[in-house]
């Protein structure tokens, strides 16, 4: 049977489920790079380039498995998942240094400067993930959907 069947395209993922690979990868990158290389931050352009080759994956996954792109709206809400799961890990993060000034005795935050930075992280973090979604995505994996998942060539 062909593994990318009329079925298949019908189906529709489970985005939420797609989405939790964003805080497992995050972490588990956060992890790997503390013990190759402590105290080593990616900064601003280093988030950009994980959110945006997370967007990617998980189009590709999605590609792989339905044999489709997502489309427009499964789109939006990937980004808003996967945008949101993001804040709550930033967020997180925030609180553990905030909590734990004895483990990070250089990280001092008053509340409003802690909600400035997740208010921030929240605006970056959705335009990363939206020009993942958006444009990364569809433009590195175009080549890689199958002749009947393409959209029609000849209607026009």
């Amino acid at each position: 049977m062909d593994p990318i069947s009329t079925a298949d395209n019908q189906r529709t993922p489970n985005l939420f489920l797609h989405s939790l690979l964003v805080p497992g990868i995050w972490l588990a990158l956060g992890i790997v790079a503390e013990l190759v290389a402590p105290g080593f931050r990616l900064g601003i352009t280093g988030s950009a380039g994980v959110f945006i080759l997370m967007s990617v994956g998980i189009s590709w996954l999605i590609l792989k498995r339905y044999g489709r792109m997502p489309t427009n709206s499964e789109s939006w809400r990937l980004v808003i998942y996967c945008s949101v799961l993001a804040i709550l890990v930033e967020a997180w993060v925030l609180f553990v240094a905030m909590a734990s000034p004895e483990v990070f005795p250089d990280v001092t935050f008053t509340p409003d400067a802690a909600l400035f930075a997740i208010l921030f992280a929240a605006g970056i973090d959705t335009l990363f993930f939206t020009l993942g979604f958006k444009v990364a995505a569809p433009r590195f994996l175009k080549n890689l959907i199958p002749p009947r998942a393409a959209p029609d060539q000849d209607a026009g």
